[in-house]
């Protein structure tokens, strides 16, 4: 039930203030396994934000999901 919520993290990923980015990471990576291509692409994407914490929040969660 939880990873029907997955689509509106990855869109979170997105969001005009970075602060809703970097919970969005945080987020998902509390909800991914390490098979969950579409979570690991998503915060791949954000590896390259223009916000320092956004892009550090992305490198923690692919760090801790595998």
């Amino acid at each position: 039930m939880a990873r029907a919520v997955i689509p509106d993290l990855i869109a979170l990923l997105q969001h005009r203030r970075s602060e809703v980015r970097v919970e969005g990471a945080k987020a998902l990576c509390c909800l991914a396994s390490d098979a969950d291509t579409m979570c690991l692409q998503a915060l791949s994407k954000s590896l390259d934000d223009e916000e320092p914490s956004v892009r550090e929040a992305a490198k923690e969660a692919i760090e801790e999901m595998g």
